[in-house]
């Protein structure tokens, strides 16, 4: 079972009437997560935090 499996379990027992409702999620670069965050709300658009994408930009141009 993977981490995100555990937190996808969690964010199911909202009811879907709240999740719907969610408008935007931060997340960082791990596709798991991303994929999740799609999955339990649907409507959310997804963010990037600035601080990976950064990190990333850093690291492949420095």
């Amino acid at each position: 079972m993977f981490p995100s499996d555990n937190v996808s379990g969690i964010l199911r027992r909202l009811l879907n009437k709240s999740r719907i409702q969610v408008k935007t999620i931060t997340t960082d670069l791990y596709s798991a997560m991303m994929i999740t965050a799609r999955k339990c709300f649907p409507a959310a658009q997804l963010i990037n935090d600035r601080f990976h994408v950064q990190q990333l930009i850093v690291l492949n141009f420095a």
